[in-house]
């Protein structure tokens, strides 16, 4: 299941996502700035490591491509 689901230049989420952040990651992509709620810090460390790593492998792509990895990602370790 993805987090969210990219259709154009619109991001569509699902209609109830309940998280209990105890820390707000701010990533962004390409254009886009993202405040991404996150429950663990062990959770935090993970995503801020693998974003980063993320971003420089995609450097080359479409926004959409790289929002929709991005997105499918978190919702993996999530």
């Amino acid at each position: 299941m993805s987090i969210a689901e990219i259709s154009e230049n619109k991001i569509i989420l699902p209609k109830e996502i309940k998280i209990s952040a105890k820390k707000l990651l701010v990533t962004s992509v390409g254009d886009y700035l993202f405040m991404i709620p996150i429950p663990e810090e062990t959770i935090f460390l993970r995503l801020h490591t693998d974003l980063n790593y993320l971003r420089k492998l995609g450097e080359n792509e479409t926004k959409k491509d790289a929002l929709s990895r991005y997105f499918n990602h978190i919702g993996r370790i999530l």
